[in-house]
């Protein structure tokens, strides 16, 4: 049983003002809707400074206008990100992110983002 989880908008709020650079999916090459289960490689090539990661690579990139026919309202702009996991063989898919700044070594972080799911986990 696969599960899949939306990542909406990623923020990042500290003292010293780190951001996720591209948080919001926004910065993207995106040209229609296919871009469902895409490989971390392509996943790479459609957006700026967000990378897939992980073993399952079926990552997806999708508009609030054309989401695995579910409507999802974005927070921020008109795209998200989409995780994976196959529960059957514990492999999962994964996103990684530019920060705007370099994480100082001794300081707290926290991070926020939104999320939506097919059903609830």
């Amino acid at each position: 049983m696969k599960k899949v989880i939306y990542l909406l908008v990623f923020t990042f709020k500290l003292s010293f003002s780190q951001q996720f650079l591209n948080g919001s999916f926004e910065l993207n090459y995106l040209r229609d809707c296919d871009s469902i289960n895409i490989s971390n490689f392509q996943y790479c090539s459609l957006l700026d400074s967000v990378y897939g990661i992980g073993e399952l690579e079926t990552l997806d990139l999708q508009t609030d206008s054309c989401s695995l026919n579910v409507i999802y309202n974005t927070v921020d702009g008109h795209f998200y990100g989409s995780l994976e996991t196959d529960n059957l063989d514990s492999t999962s898919t994964g996103i990684s992110f530019l920060l705007s700044q370099p994480l100082l070594t001794n300081n707290s972080y926290v991070i926020s983002f939104y999320s939506r799911s097919l059903r609830n986990i």
